[in-house]
């Protein structure tokens, strides 16, 4: 492909900006529509397990694919109804005109991609479906009142979406233990319960950290501080470790010594 098939004004542009507009190019007349990689995508994966998994047949991998995309219709749906409660929030004639109010103080550039980071993020803190869509919306607001090349207001809309993971319906403080697919020991009372202790230690640091409660943090500094020890000495470790001790003798050990790291072991004070 060459700059002749992109239209003749973008040969006025910078040389970044032709990049650019080349790239918009294939991408929107070249390039095929996602749904056809999505279809593509997933009769090689067909074929692949058919060629590769163990036990495989058609019948098998229909059911197989059958079940996985209505396990992604519930997660679809579960993220449709955020995006549109977000939308129906930021387009009320209330929100709306609290929008354009705010967006009415941008009086150059600079001033419109601040305004727009700091109302994205703030948004996004209280609900991350709600500053996706107030992000866009005060971006466009701003548009029609500073004249400014619209990509950098899109750019500063998604720079404050990034708080949304620290804000009210972050996923952050939601732990749980990697506990992978071992059929071969489940119930055997040997597996490794490490991820489910430290999945509790980095909660209770996040507790501390978030709302700067230290009992919390001295918590997690205990058991941090006790699995490390029960490592050390090498005497309650699960085979995996290389030793021979079941996961309720490798948890009572770290339990043990999290009770003996009070004063004098981890330096802190009991309250």
């Amino acid at each position: 492909m060459s700059l002749q098939t992109v239209p003749s004004q973008v040969k006025k542009q910078s040389i970044l900006g032709r990049v650019t507009a080349v790239f918009v190019y294939l991408f929107e007349k070249v390039m095929p529509d996602p749904f056809v990689f999505a279809v593509l995508l997933t009769f090689a994966g067909a074929l692949l397990a058919w060629e590769f998994a163990p036990n495989a047949n058609p019948v098998s991998i229909v059911a197989a694919w059958y079940a996985g995309v209505f396990g992604l219709f519930t997660f679809a749906f579960q993220m449709v109804i955020m995006l549109v409660a977000g939308y129906a929030l930021a387009t009320s004639p209330l929100v709306h005109r609290a929008l354009a109010r705010v967006a009415s103080y941008a009086t150059n550039p600079l001033s419109a991609i601040s305004l727009t980071i700091v109302v994205g993020m703030i948004a996004s803190w209280l609900n991350w479906g709600l500053g996706l869509v107030t992000a866009a919306l005060i971006a466009r607001e701003i548009a029609k009142r500073v004249r400014m090349d619209f990509g950098w207001l899109v750019a500063a809309a998604y720079s404050g979406f990034v708080i949304s993971t620290e804000g009210l319906s972050g996923s952050i403080a939601l732990s749980q233990a990697t506990h992978g697919s071992a059929p071969d020991i489940a119930g055997r009372n040997i597996a490794n319960p490490y991820a489910m202790i430290m999945s509790g230690q980095m909660l209770l640091a996040w507790l501390g950290r978030k709302h700067k409660e230290p009992k919390a943090s001295a918590a997690a500094r205990r058991i941090e501080a006790a699995v490390e020890r029960v490592i050390a000495e090498g005497k309650h470790l699960t085979r995996d470790l290389g030793g021979e001790a079941s996961t309720t003798q490798m948890g009572d050990a770290i339990a043990a010594a999290v009770e003996g790291s009070g004063p004098g072991h981890c330096g802190e004070q009991r309250r």
